[in-house]
């Protein structure tokens, strides 16, 4: 018997654990930057799912700081991005949620996921999507459809000219000119591995060479050189394209 002492094994921190942990939360902090408030809570509930568990008492604390870490600056940075007051004047306090959800030493995913919860709930009641944000999310969904102002504004059951007002606040852009970025953004995944006549059609264009016109105007590179490029110089022009979707004001990529 160990007369109450702890074993050696207690206070193991595997490195190989470590390793995905870490590689896991930065994986997420891209994703979830990159994604709409229904994507981002998605992305963290897939990530509670797939987190590595600790195996012993010094695991638990390691996760732990990180996980609160991750989850501090990860709902500050989210928080900034809907919030259209000053912190001090925003009834939203994601610091308080998190001091409600992780009251003691807790690494359980039952934990995260109350976090989760209470984070978005609370988020969308003080910050309600404004029609603008909800029509860029429906966009970058289905961007296929063929969307006009006023079916838009049918659907969301708002004017025409209110949708146009909140959608160009929200993204400094038209919707047809944001569906023609969100389309072509959607087109660098798959411009590397397929013909780009098809592609071209896929993504709502009539001409190979209109299709060529627009992306090189938009990224600043022929999809023949985007083709050249290394798969994680390509990547990161695609997480960028998708970051900046996101971002309120007029976008840029090259």
């Amino acid at each position: 018997m160990n007369g109450g002492r702890r074993s050696s094994s207690d206070a193991v921190l595997r490195p190989e654990w470590l390793d995905r942990v870490v590689a896991n939360l930065q994986v997420t902090s891209g994703r979830l930057f990159a994604a709409d408030r229904d994507e981002a809570r998605a992305v963290l509930v897939e990530f509670v799912r797939t987190l590595p568990p600790a195996a012993t008492p010094v695991e638990s604390l390691v996760l732990r700081g990180l996980m609160i870490d991750f989850v501090r600056a990860g709902g500050a940075a989210l928080h900034r991005r809907w919030c259209r007051t000053s912190a001090r004047d925003c009834p939203f306090n994601p610091a308080a949620i998190l001091d409600e959800c992780w009251p003691s030493i807790d690494t359980s995913r039952q934990t995260f996921a109350h976090w989760i919860g209470r984070f978005f709930d609370e988020l969308n009641r003080t910050h309600v999507p404004s029609p603008g944000e909800r029509v860029g999310c429906l966009i970058r969904q289905e961007y296929a459809q063929s969307w006009s102002l006023a079916r838009l504004a049918k659907r969301f059951h708002v004017t025409p000219a209110t949708l146009r007002r909140s959608f160009t606040r929200e993204f400094g852009m038209s919707i047809h000119d944001y569906q023609r970025r969100v389309r072509l953004i959607a087109a660098l995944g798959a411009v590397r591995d397929s013909k780009i006549d098809a592609l071209a059609l896929q993504v709502g264009y009539r001409s190979k060479k209109n299709f060529y016109r627009a992306f090189t105007r938009l990224f600043g590179l022929t999809p023949q050189a985007y083709r050249r490029l290394s798969a994680d110089r390509a990547g990161e022009i695609q997480h960028t394209a998708a970051l900046k979707l996101q971002e309120r004001g007029p976008t840029s990529f090259s």
